[in-house]
């Protein structure tokens, strides 16, 4: 219900909040603005929308006043013996000018509005699939940022550790303390640690790269956000709440009526019609017995009474669609609810996956403390201490990842259930509204037809 959704609406916004950053750090806030502004994706389903809403006014053309003018000339040479030259020589001028409106249409135009409607509903959707599509890309990318900046620190503290242990070993064996062994083995360790270092450093520059190319902005003094536990607890909460806040399930249930309703369009191309129409034709020939001026006004009433092959072709051409429209929304309806599932059992799974490995990293810490104390009364020796660092390393490496991959499969089960659009999180307020987009300049600037095309 309302409660439940606010529930949710709260845990989006909560996911947002940001723990203290250094001086100018760039929260997650910011950098969701600025590659929303940012992105062409986005800017592409905005004009697709603002394209679509002109359709709005497309469909009722036929109801339009229309004017026309025509004007014709003509040169004409006849064949006569008692002519000088054998040729005799007209001109005539005709000059029209037509206005005309169609008073009644059947209520075709209306059904076309309708249809346009739900063609815009469906833009409205699909903008809200490609804004959940983008937030979780700047999302990954500021996530991805901060892991790997944290996973490259943890590779320096590494590769400092054991340079210190290799200088020391060095020395020792220098003073006879110890054997050529021990610094062979603390040098492999050294020089793995040193590979793992420069793959993290691989790993920071490209994810930098890509919050930078998203984002427009630096990525300095990113922080780890704090996640809420209000989330679907079952499966049948998240398949619901996915079925009814989806795009996806929008668009195709949106195509699915728009197609529908083609059916009332072209049923209503065949009923009667009225038009009303008012011209004026000046006639000017040689001489003036044949100038003349001409006004007719004209109500016309039409209606077919035959059934054309046209017409045949274009029912079941909207049979077929409506069929596959039908077929694509049974398709959104498994994909949709199918993603939902599996977001929350990922979502779940990274959680108890984060419990398992900070018990592993105390665990190991435990083991590196008593193995420590044990080579210095001789009960372990120096190999049996680099391996149990090497763990903790590791360990809090795996920490990192499995930190990432609760935040990020948290996002990912809001974007599954449809609440990761701007106005889900919180973001709408400083977005520009894709209904108050404004559409490109008229390239007709007057009343005359005369176009001004963009270059």
């Amino acid at each position: 219900g309302q409660k439940t959704m606010k529930r949710y609406l709260l845990s989006a916004l909560c996911l947002l909040s940001l723990v203290s950053g250094p001086a100018f750090a760039e929260t997650m806030d910011e950098a969701l603005l600025s590659g929303m502004v940012k992105s062409d994706n986005l800017n592409a389903a905005r004009q697709n929308y603002i394209a679509i809403r002109e359709t709005l006014t497309i469909a009722n053309a036929s109801n339009h006043l229309t004017g026309t003018v025509t004007i014709t000339g003509a040169q004409t040479e006849t064949d006569r013996k008692n002519s000088s030259g054998g040729f005799q020589s007209s001109q005539s001028l005709s000059s029209r000018i037509a206005i005309s409106k169609q008073l009644f249409d059947s209520g075709e135009g209306n059904a076309r509005i309708e249809a346009a409607n739900y063609n815009l509903m469906s833009a409205e959707a699909s903008y809200r699939a490609t804004e959940q599509r983008e937030i979780l890309s700047i999302i990954d990318a500021y996530l991805s940022l901060i892991t790997s900046r944290q996973a490259r620190a943890l590779q320096e503290e590494n590769v400092a550790r054991l340079e210190a242990q290799t200088s020391a070993t060095k020395i020792r064996l220098e003073a006879g303390t110890t054997t050529a062994t021990r610094l062979a083995e603390a040098e492999a360790r050294l020089a793995r640690a040193q590979s793992s270092l420069i793959s993290a450093n691989a790993t920071e520059e490209n994810a930098l790269e890509k919050y930078q190319s998203l984002t427009g902005l630096s990525g300095e003094g990113l922080s780890v956000p704090s996640l809420s536990n209000a989330m679907p607890t079952s499966l049948v909460e998240a398949e619901e709440l996915a079925l009814k806040n989806h795009p996806d399930i929008i668009v195709a249930s949106a195509n699915e009526r728009a197609s529908r309703m083609q059916f009332d369009v072209v049923a209503r191309q065949v009923l009667p019609k009225v038009n009303f129409s008012l011209s004026a034709t000046d006639s000017q020939a040689k001489g003036t017995m044949q100038d003349k001026l001409d006004i007719k006004g004209e109500v016309k009433l039409t209606s077919p009474f035959l059934v054309t092959p046209s017409s045949r072709a274009k029912g079941k051409e909207i049979s077929a669609k409506l069929e596959r429209a039908k077929f694509q929304l049974s398709e959104a309806r498994r994909t949709v609810s199918l993603n939902a599932r599996s977001a929350l059992r990922s979502t779940m799974s990274a959680a108890a996956q984060k419990r398992a490995v900070d018990a592993e990293l105390a665990a190991a810490e435990l083991v590196a403390e008593g193995i420590t104390a044990e080579v210095e009364f001789g009960q372990k020796i120096f190999l049996d201490q680099l391996d149990a660092e090497q763990s903790v390393s590791d360990a809090k490496v795996r920490q990192l990842q499995a930190q990432q991959a609760v935040m990020i499969n948290h996002f990912r089960l809001l974007a599954a259930i449809g609440q990761l659009d701007a106005s889900a999180i919180g973001l709408a307020e400083d977005l520009p509204s894709i209904q108050d987009a404004i559409a490109p300049r008229d390239v007709f600037t007057g009343f005359l037809p005369l176009a001004d095309l963009p270059e």
